[in-house]
């Protein structure tokens, strides 16, 4: 890791150029990044070209420091090194491209566009090069960073209680037995009204160990919403392992057992799409400055 610190290296501190805007006579002489010697007439023209184009490449450019001037250039050089280290790059076809939308979007054509670049004496390439460089960016973000991100349940919890929605509704993870023997049903209904719950319990665990088996298909978890109201007043109050008495459901006698119960947030497809979308882009922000961080490290960079 080489990095070569001069009284006015930037990126990760500038603060006595960065907040003001400049003039050609306080940009650096050079700039030296790795084995390649920025000149100061390439610096003014990049200033030059940033201070007339500023509008066009988003709010990183809304006012025009020094040290916005020179992160832009040392960003060219360090994503054209990186770019031919992981294989990716644009095509002179991809540029011409996106070049002709740019020129349409801001220019309603592309003579006018050509018309701004004489009337300012500024160069197609310079805008060739900027558009690489936010292409490339689109690039790496598609390819290399964003296949990195996923967001877990426990990130959705955390952002909903972070920005304090109240969602919250009951699950119930519930073992399903079916009745078959019509025998036990006025049997097992006559403990439930006799036994305290405890009892209860222990009667049945005893009958479905021997009579019964825990069919995987039958234990499922449900929202409060999802069972119907007959079933939910039998199982809301019952606590972990305990068995709901006789239901019957569609002619069928059926009973529940609360295996587990949890108190989570539930939203709508739209809505967990959006909360995932915004947690997904916080991570992103943070994924690019870090990814950033560790390719500006691998480099050379002096500026006097």
């Amino acid at each position: 890791m080489r990095v070569f610190w001069t009284i006015f290296l930037c990126l990760i501190s500038f603060n006595s150029l960065s907040k003001n805007p400049i003039n050609k006579n306080n940009l650096p002489s050079q700039i030296k990044i790795n084995n390649i010697i920025i000149t100061k007439p390439e610096i003014k023209n990049h200033y030059n070209f940033l201070l007339k184009t500023q509008k066009y490449w988003g709010k990183n450019f809304e006012v025009i420091t020094t040290k916005t001037v020179i992160d832009d250039i040392i960003e060219h050089e360090i994503l054209k090194k990186h770019a031919d280290k992981i294989k990716i790059n644009l095509t002179d076809e991809e540029i011409n491209y996106f070049l002709n939308i740019f020129a349409e979007k801001y220019f309603k054509n592309y003579r006018n566009f050509q018309n701004f670049v004489q009337k300012n004496q500024l160069n197609i390439e310079s805008f060739k090069k900027r558009i690489w460089q936010d292409l490339l960016w689109q690039k790496i973000i598609n390819e290399i960073i964003k296949p990195r991100i996923n967001v877990s349940n426990f990130e959705i919890n955390e952002w909903v209680e972070k920005e304090k929605i109240t969602q919250k509704k009951h699950r119930y993870l519930l073992q399903d037995y079916v009745l078959e023997n019509a025998n036990i049903i006025n049997e097992i209904q006559g403990l439930k009204s006799k036994f305290n719950n405890k009892k209860y319990t222990k009667f049945l665990e005893k009958y479905f160990n021997f009579f019964a088996d825990k069919k995987p298909e039958n234990l499922n978890w449900f929202w409060n919403f999802e069972l119907s109201e007959t079933i939910l007043q039998e199982v809301r109050d019952l606590k972990i392992d305990e068995y709901s008495k006789p239901i019957l459901i569609n002619q069928i006698w059926h009973i529940y057992q609360l295996i587990d119960k949890k108190h989570e947030y539930f939203f709508n497809e739209k809505e967990k799409t959006f909360i995932i979308n915004k947690i997904s882009l916080e991570k992103l922000n943070l994924y690019v400055k870090s990814y950033y961080q560790e390719i500006y490290y691998n480099n050379f960079i002096e500026i006097r």
